[in-house]
């Protein structure tokens, strides 16, 4: 049997070494294992945005700390 493996969400990558990218690829294997031709289209591949944890970047730090310092009415 042929089956398309359709992810839609746009951070969810196949290739993340998280639990859904491990889920997906497990699935998919699995599916294989019992002889079915899967074809894996997976958004956040294509549109190239990668869901593998990574530490926040400098920017992003810098902003959460200033937004616990400054008062939100500033803000």
């Amino acid at each position: 049997m042929k089956i398309l493996y359709y992810s839609a969400h746009p951070t969810l990558s196949l290739h993340a070494q998280t639990g859904p990218g491990t889920h997906m690829r497990e699935i998919i294997n699995a599916m294989r294992e019992l002889g079915h031709e899967v074809h894996p289209v997976v958004m956040a591949d294509r549109i190239g945005i990668a869901s593998s944890p990574t530490l926040p970047s400098r920017k992003n730090r810098l902003k959460t700390v200033l937004k616990k310092a400054v008062p939100s009415i500033i803000w």
